[in-house]
């Protein structure tokens, strides 16, 4: 257990440094993005499931047409914004790994003309190691993220594909009605 806090200590101390604040800066702007999509997920939900879909007859009412279109463009427009930020966020997601690596070769480039001079200058070495190990935290923590909110999308994006299939079809019916009168 001191080992995992030392380790800790070493990359909390190192957290500042070039390559790293970039890394930092990263998760920061994936974590906003992460609350954007997050916040999108949870007010789509509560659009799909207004009071007017509930199962409490004293409080329904039936919608007009003009009604239930402008809900519907609602809903395809929070899905839209939804969908949009999502995607967002799985690519910074995936992008951790990659700015780990990024740090990892620019501090050992910096390492190679130390190595031919005077041995190998260990704080050079150090830097390439901590953005490693930052890019990977942070890709780990954000696809844990990930597995949760990609539920919610998937399921609100099958909830407004149900609620426009139903509406299409109340639509036909009324139609055929409105025909054979």
């Amino acid at each position: 257990m001191q080992d995992f806090f030392s380790f800790l200590g070493t990359l909390l101390k190192s957290l500042f440094t070039t390559s790293d604040i970039v890394i930092l800066l990263w998760a920061i702007a994936t974590a906003v993005i992460y609350w954007v999509t997050y916040d999108t997920t949870r007010r789509l939900r509560g659009h799909l499931w207004n009071k007017e879909r509930r199962a409490n007859p004293k409080e329904h009412r039936e919608q007009t047409p003009a009604e239930v279109l402008e809900h519907e463009d609602q809903a395809l427009e929070m899905q839209g914004r939804m969908n949009q930020f999502y995607a967002l966020f799985a690519n910074f997601t995936a992008i951790f790994p990659l700015l780990g690596m990024l740090g990892t070769v620019k501090a050992l480039v910096m390492v190679a003309p130390a190595l031919s001079v005077d041995g190998a200058d260990v704080e050079q070495f150090f830097h390439a190691l901590t953005s490693t190990a930052w890019g990977i935290i942070f890709a780990v923590a954000f696809k844990v993220l990930d597995s949760f909110i990609s539920v919610r999308v998937a399921s609100n994006n099958k909830e407004l594909d149900t609620l426009l299939e139903r509406n299409s079809a109340r639509r036909s019916a009324e139609k055929r009605g409105a025909y054979e009168a």
